[in-house]
C-alpha cells in the first residue's frame, strides 16, 4: 500500500507584500480543513516560528499584530484538534525584519539559515521550538528548512540533535543556488524515505534521523518545462485566489536565475499550490510504478479555488486505488 504525506508550510509571502494573516494563512488553512475532514484525511503543518517569534515580540507594541498573533495561534490549536501534525519551520529573515508604518519590511540578507550568526541561530532556533510546543502542548519532532536550504549550514546535524528533531523534509529535486537558496540534492537518493546519521544524503539503515523528501516528476529541460506550465496555466486559470502578497523582485537578480534556469532541467514538485496541484495524479501513478510513497507539499498562502478542487480530485483518485494517508510524524512510531 502506497502512503501519502500532504505538508504545507505555514508561512506568509516572503516578499514585498508579505499578505494578510486572514487570507494567506487563516481562511486558506481553513478551506483545507474543511476538505480534509469530507474525507478524513490528516496532513503535517510546517509553522514558521521565525515569524511567530516576530510576530510575538511586536504583539506587544502594536494592537493590530497582537490580533494577528492570538489568531494563528488559534488556527493552529484548530489545526492540532482536527487531528493534524504541527510541526517546525524556520524563515530566519523574519527574525531581521522591521515594521514601519503598517508595513512589514523583509530582510533578504538573511534569507537562510547560513546567514545567520551560529549562536543566534542556535538560540533563536530553539525560542522558536519552545514556543511552538507552548502552543500545541507536545513535543516538536519534524522541520523543514526555510527555502529546502538546510544543508548550507554545515553544522545542520547538530542542530537537530540538539533540538530533539529526528524527522527532516527538506530534500526537493534538483540544484538551487542563488542569493536566497542553496542547496544541491541531485546526488540525494530518489526514493522518498530513507534514515541517515551524519549526512543527510548518505542513507544508514540504522540512522537516527529520518529523511521523507518531496516527491517530483522530471527533470524536463527548460523549454518542454516552461511549455508544460504554460498548458497548466491555460487549462486551470483560477477564479479566486487566497493569495494577497506579492513576491520580492530582484530584477538583476531575477534575470540572472532565468537565465541559469534555460541551462538547468527543472522538475515538477507533488504540490498543491495553485496548478501544479494538476500533477498530483500523474505523481501518484509514478509512486505506485515505483512502489513508492509520496509526500506532497503546499502553501496556504497558495491556494485557489482551482487547487482546491484538483487537491479533492487527487485524493478521491488515490482513496479509490487504495493509498493510505499519514502524518509524517506518524511514521516515526514505526519506524525507531
Amino acid at each position: 500500500m502506497n502512503c501519502i504525506y500532504f505538508t504545507f508550510d505555514y508561512e506568509l509571502v516572503l516578499g514585498d507584500v508579505v499578505g494578510s494573516v486572514e487570507s494567506c494563512l487563516i481562511s486558506s488553512t481553513k478551506a483545507y480543513i474543511e476538505l480534509f475532514n469530507k474525507y478524513n484525511v490528516c496532513a503535517t503543518f510546517f509553522i514558521d516560528c521565525a515569524y511567530l517569534l516576530k510576530l510575538k515580540e511586536l504583539s506587544e507594541l502594536y494592537d493590530n499584530l497582537k490580533t494577528d498573533y492570538d489568531n494563528i495561534v488559534q488556527n493552529i490549536q484548530m489545526l492540532q484538534d482536527n487531528g493534524h501534525s504541527i510541526q517546525y519551520h524556520f524563515h530566519p529573515q523574519w527574525l531581521y525584519s522591521d515594521y514601519i508604518d503598517d508595513k512589514w519590511v523583509l530582510d533578504f540578507d538573511h534569507y537562510k539559515m547560513s546567514d545567520m550568526d551560529e549562536s543566534y541561530l542556535k538560540q533563536t532556533f530553539k525560542e522558536g521550538i519552545d514556543l511552538l510546543k507552548s502552543i500545541i502542548g507536545k513535543n516538536i519532532v519534524a522541520f523543514r528548512a526555510g527555502g529546502y536550504s538546510l544543508m548550507s549550514y554545515k553544522n545542520y546535524i547538530q542542530l537537530l540533535k540538539t533540538n530533539d528533531i529526528r524527522i527532516d523534509s527538506s530534500v526537493t529535486a534538483g540544484r538551487r543556488i542563488t542569493k536566497l537558496h542553496e542547496y544541491d540534492y541531485t546526488k540525494a537518493p530518489t526514493y522518498t524515505y530513507w534514515r541517515f546519521n551524519d549526512n543527510l544524503l548518505t542513507p544508514d539503515l540504522n540512522g537516527y534521523f529520518h529523511e521523507y523528501r518531496i516527491k517530483a516528476i522530471g527533470p524536463y529541460y527548460s523549454l518542454k518545462y516552461i511549455y508544460l506550465k504554460r498548458m497548466l496555466q491555460k487549462k486551470y486559470s483560477p477564479l479566486f485566489s487566497y493569495n494577497d502578497g506579492l513576491s520580492h523582485i530582484n530584477r538583476l537578480n531575477r534575470l540572472k536565475e532565468l537565465f541559469l534556469k534555460l541551462f538547468q532541467k527543472q522538475s515538477f514538485h507533488a504540490c498543491t499550490d495553485g496548478l501544479m496541484a494538476a500533477n498530483l495524479i500523474n505523481i501518484y501513478r509514478k509512486s505506485c510504478e515505483e512502489n513508492d510513497d509520496m509526500v506532497v507539499i503546499g502553501h496556504p498562502k497558495c491556494t485557489t479555488d482551482a487547487s482546491l478542487k484538483l487537491t479533492e480530485k487527487f485524493i478521491q483518485y488515490a482513496k479509490a486505488q487504495g493509498a493510505c494517508f499519514k502524518k509524517i510524524d506518524e511514521s516515526l512510531l514505526y519506524n525507531q
